[in-house]
């Protein structure tokens, strides 16, 4: 069942790497990137009950998802995570409802607009071809959800043909963030599609065109270094220049993800639109307004931030903890290669990761890296972040996949003595300090799964590690391969982690 790792072609697989960074990231592959993740997360979920006997089983398909997905056939790629999910099911046969409608992708638009906005056009269309016709009598039940079980609209719309297009009037709705619950059904089965998130905001194009203008007065502004304040309600001890580079940064960004988000252009994952525009506007105000703010980052919620200094900056994904009476332990997580800062958020285990970080009372930060890997380094981010939010800087820690477990070496090497754990999963390589100063102070926890070809170059960087006399251990997770070798290794890896931060504690 096992693939040979002699079999690999890493050459092969690192180009194809930099193709995927540079074309899969294209507004012309997002859909398919959302219909991946949407797929992938199903699987996680279904993987995290399946015994050793049903992972082992979807090894063969995961691997060739693995290999489409460096080809760039994302379509392939979904149909082999499908493959994988049928075979981590409770055994049960697949119904012909299933075989029809396995490789639909349901669209509904517009994902943003104003609440005026009382129509959605919901559409069915092929991800992948399904095996079957669809069974008589199948119907398209949908019901959106305001929270997590308030139903606020409901339809059904009955299928003659595997695609079509449907006008849904929901009616007016309040501002917020909703989700789409969509069903088939059939005369004796059912079929759950993976949920949609649309948004509602009241007075939209107005609330976008403030943003628009604060933007452009503000860098049309020229303040001198010694004319730079801080913005009100930010720690006192914050850089002035480097907090309202990480705002105006941040607003950037969001603006042209309004914009490119109201033109229909789709994402690669499901955003909370309304709370994302809300806090630009709370950003916005810091900038500028004369009295404190309370709280920058509100505990036990989620935020995206560009994270700057000066003109360079990187997309971030934030997860804050339920409680911040005292500055946070931080934990860095570093996404594999054609992912984003959303990964460890949406896959890896459907996003367990974060929440058994956020469960320890931990800062998570998900930085986006691209073909020339991160435009901060790990000091860079954190003096950034502390502008927002107080960090533990004796309680670092970094953790990454494939390409990202690369880049956790990249930053070890630059800052041997910052972070108190690094661990690497699926990925690595000969660990090469430019001298003995470079050499890790922290331990190390290296990772992959028995049929992962991330394996040799893990075990090249234990090896390696071990020779230069610093701690390390490594681990091979049963019955896992490239995609699900994080989620494998979650136990193991926090229990590491939690002994580093027991003993940092001790010393301390």
């Amino acid at each position: 069942m096992f693939v040979a790792l002699r079999d690999i072609n890493f050459r092969g697989v690192a180009l194809a790497v930099i193709f995927v960074l540079s074309v899969v990231g294209s507004s012309l592959g997002q859909g398919s990137r959302l219909e991946l993740g949407r797929r992938v997360q199903r699987l996680e979920m279904a993987w995290e009950n399946a015994d050793l006997t049903q992972r082992d089983a979807s090894l063969r398909p995961l691997q060739n998802a693995v290999t489409s997905f460096f080809s760039l056939r994302l379509s392939a790629a979904g149909k082999k995570i499908d493959e994988a999910w049928y075979g981590l099911r409770e055994k049960s046969s697949k119904t012909p409802l299933d075989l029809s409608v396995i490789g639909l992708t349901v669209v509904a638009n517009p994902v943003l607009s104003d609440c005026a906005v009382e129509e959605l056009k919901v559409e069915l269309i092929d991800f992948y071809p399904s095996p079957k016709k669809l069974p008589d009598a199948t119907q398209l039940h949908l019901q959106l959800f305001k929270g997590s079980d308030r139903v606020v609209a409901s339809t059904t719309f009955p299928l003659a043909q595997e695609s079509g297009s449907w006008i849904w009037n929901t009616g007016e709705l309040p501002e917020g963030d909703y989700q789409i619950a969509a069903e088939f059904q059939s005369e004796d089965a059912r079929f759950k599609y993976p949920p949609i998130t649309i948004s509602r905001i009241a007075n939209l194009d107005s609330r976008l065109m403030s943003l628009k203008e604060h933007l452009k007065s503000v860098e049309n502004k020229k303040q001198s270094p010694a004319e730079t304040k801080a913005p009100e309600g930010l720690s006192k001890n914050v850089d002035a220049s480097s907090a309202n580079s990480s705002i105006l940064a941040t607003l950037r960004n969001e603006v042209r993800l309004v914009e490119n988000m109201q033109t229909g252009k789709v994402q690669e994952a499901d955003f909370p639109m309304n709370a994302r525009l809300n806090f630009c506007e709370l950003l916005a105000k810091l900038d500028h307004q004369q009295h404190p703010v309370p709280k920058v980052l509100d505990e036990g919620q989620q935020y995206w931030m560009n994270l700057a200094a000066g003109n360079r900056s990187v997309r971030t994904r934030i997860q804050v903890p339920n409680t911040m009476t005292s500055p946070r332990p931080v934990l860095f997580l570093f996404h594999g290669a054609g992912g984003s800062e959303n990964m460890f958020f949406q896959t890896y285990g459907a996003g367990k990761v974060v929440a058994e970080a956020t469960q320890r009372g931990w800062i998570v930060v998900c930085p986006g890296q691209g073909l020339l890997g991160l435009a901060l380094n790990l000091e860079e981010m954190l003096d950034a972040l502390e502008c927002f939010i107080p960090c533990d800087r004796n309680a670092v820690m970094l953790v990454g996949h494939s390409m990202g477990a690369m880049q956790v070496m990249n930053q070890v090497k630059r800052f041997p003595e910052l972070p108190i754990a690094a661990v690497a999963v699926g990925g690595g390589r000969s660990f090469r300090p430019s001298s003995s100063r470079a050499i890790p102070r922290a331990p190390w926890f290296v990772t992959a799964g028995t049929a992962d070809f991330g394996r040799s170059g893990g075990r090249a960087l234990h090896e390696s590690l071990q020779k230069l006399g610093c701690d390390s251990e490594f681990h091979l997770s049963q019955a896992a391969e490239h995609l699900t070798s994080v989620q494998a290794s979650i136990g193991p890896i926090f229990e590491f982690l939690d002994q580093v931060m027991k003993a940092s504690a001790e010393r301390q």
